[in-house]
């Protein structure tokens, strides 16, 4: 009989401690392991989903002091995490605000304190799954809103609002200072099966002191499969051969590529 991978899950046993204690340092410890054991805030676990605070959230012990600080303290993360991990302290303050549905109505310092994230949410709309924890976060408070829900909902493309991806191009957008040839990355895609055609140039991009080059290489049998075959670059001039695979549908843009690496 197999087990959940949550079953074996770092920081079970600052679960009781927080629920003792009730303090930030055990809350923010807990967090801290879990994003740092998964990076996202689902776990995709054979036939099942569910997230990755789901034995803290499952316990029995909430009341409604216990929520009204939880609640603080899960906001308080939000507002401090970095970009890129903010979707994991997003997911959380979801996570406590449905509980808080039947035992604590949330002050109107947590409500905009809440509210306040939806920038954040918008640097970030890019990313799968963002949009709806946000949505359901915005259900949860609902009753609670000055405005319709509708006036706090977020784009898939609001990010544009705060990054520009028309990112700088290298060379007059070639490839001619690429540290890699075309043999060598012909020889790293070789083991990829099926009939290919030539490798497709896209774009190159300079973002801060990181390099790409970009191709398109596209099957025709035994069926369509798309992939972005790019190298990159660090600041240190190591260079890497990456591969992207979109299955039958080119649908990213070298752009949105480009977005997901670098933020």
């Amino acid at each position: 009989m197999y087990g959940l991978e949550i079953d074996t899950a770092p920081g079970k046993e600052l679960i009781p401690l927080i629920f003792e204690h009730k303090t930030f340092q055990y809350f923010n410890e807990f967090y801290t392991e879990r994003v740092k054991w998964s990076g996202y805030p689902l776990i995709h676990d054979r036939f099942v989903t569910y997230g990755i605070f789901e034995d803290f959230i499952s316990q029995n012990t909430f009341d409604a002091p216990t929520v009204a600080k939880f609640l603080d303290f899960a906001i308080q993360i939000a507002q401090n995490e970095t970009d890129r991990l903010f979707i994991n302290a997003l997911f959380l303050v979801k996570d406590i605000s449905s509980i808080s549905k039947n035992l604590y109505i949330p002050t109107s310092q947590q409500v905009n304190d809440i509210l306040d994230l939806k920038s954040r949410v918008e640097k970030r709309s890019f990313y799968s799954n963002i949009i709806t924890f946000w949505e359901s976060l915005l259900e949860n408070i609902e009753p609670y809103l000055q405005l319709p829900i509708r006036a706090y909902e977020v784009n898939k493309n609001d990010f544009t609002k705060h990054i520009d991806i028309n990112f700088p191009t290298l060379d007059n957008n070639t490839p001619v200072s690429c540290p890699v040839s075309i043999s060598e990355i012909n020889k790293s895609i070789s083991r990829i099966r099926g009939e290919y055609d030539p490798l497709k140039f896209v774009r190159s991009a300079q973002i801060e002191k990181n390099k790409f080059w970009i191709w398109l290489y596209t099957s025709s049998k035994p069926v369509v499969y798309h992939w972005y075959i790019y190298v990159y670059q660090n600041e240190k001039g190591e260079h890497f051969i990456k591969q992207h695979s979109m299955h039958s549908v080119v649908r990213e843009t070298p752009e949105m590529l480009l977005l997901n690496l670098n933020y």
